[in-house]
């Protein structure tokens, strides 16, 4: 994913045809930039693991600076915030299917009966 969205592709800002108004510093500091951007993951890689009581969104607002594409994605990704809906659909449509009379299903026929339900929902099946 970083590859293919975030990583500064350094053939095409490579590639360019050099712009005569351009001064010399502004594409030796360009090509800097790009040859630093790609190492960025392997840096990111070669450093020690955080123990769990940080907070990602801190430690990325902190380090931006150092890899500013993997910031980027960082905040794409960190920014979706978790939801338990579906897992709690499926354990309420579980207790409606799990009675007192019939408590002895097994899990397999559990399974079916709750995606087959879903199906049924979604129309998959024809009513014809």
């Amino acid at each position: 994913m970083y590859n293919k969205s975030y990583a500064v592709s350094i053939q095409s800002d490579q590639s360019e045809t050099p712009n005569k108004e351009k001064s010399v510093m502004s594409r030796v500091f360009k090509r800097r930039r790009v040859e630093s951007s790609a190492d960025e993951y392997q840096i990111y890689l070669s450093l020690p693991q955080l123990d769990g009581n940080e907070d990602p969104l801190e430690w990325w607002k902190n380090n931006e600076q150092q890899f500013p594409s993997l910031a980027k994605m960082a905040r794409d990704f960190l920014s979706i915030p978790a939801t338990s809906v579906p897992s709690e659909q499926v354990f309420s449509s579980g207790k409606n299917l799990i009675t007192d009379k019939r408590n002895r299903l097994v899990g397999k026929t559990i399974r079916m009966c709750l995606c087959l339900r879903s199906w049924w929902s979604l129309s998959l099946f024809n009513s014809s």
